[in-house]
């Protein structure tokens, strides 16, 4: 655990919750006593997946737009170029499996594995949304991307979408049934 200093008033920690290689320990925050405990919160994907950098460039784009609404409070952010990407499409990468060689200088490790996920932790409604359209079962002798609906015995706590991420996912919706209607509009008769 780290503390994080006592002038600071906000933690907002967007965590990698399909993360499977050892190396890439999660760094989880306590606050001071009496102060506003920090607000981590749990992400589908691996580290570059909540991060940037990885391939699908509209994974991280949840944990942003997470971020964004969370500080919104305190700060103008202008939010009209940014589309909340469409989840049931999305799957978190295999980092692990996907990195060759470099398994020669890692282990395999869940965030339940390595005891950072806890019972009560909380996770973003995303999360469940792409487990479910990815749910694949587990082999015992393979390793593969643990699923948040093996964990119920956890009682982890699902985070809603917050003002910003409801607006612009919407602000999606609406958009994508407006192109629809736009690009299959029925001839006039004459």
């Amino acid at each position: 655990m780290s503390r994080f200093p006592s002038d600071v008033k906000h933690v907002f920690h967007a965590l990698a919750f399909h993360e499977n290689r050892m190396r890439f320990q999660v760094n989880l925050f306590e606050s001071p006593k009496g102060r506003t405990p920090p607000k981590q919160i749990w992400f589908p994907g691996s580290h570059s997946d909540v991060g940037g950098g990885g391939k699908n460039p509209d994974l991280p784009r949840i944990s942003l737009l997470w971020l964004l609404g969370e500080l919104q409070p305190h700060i103008t952010i202008r939010n009209s170029q940014i589309l909340y990407p469409e989840v049931n499409h999305l799957k978190p990468s295999d980092a692990y499996s996907e990195s060759g060689w470099k398994r020669l200088v890692d282990r395999y490790e869940t965030r339940l594995d390595s005891k950072a996920l806890k019972a009560r932790d909380l996770i973003h409604i995303s999360l469940t949304e792409i487990d479910k359209a990815n749910i694949r079962p587990r082999r015992a002798a393979y390793h593969s991307l643990m699923n948040i609906l093996e964990l119920d015995y956890l009682g982890l706590q699902t985070v809603a979408l917050n003002q910003v991420e409801r607006e612009l996912s919407r602000t999606r919706l609406r958009t994508t049934v407006q192109y629809f209607f736009e690009s299959h509009r029925i001839p006039k008769r004459v």
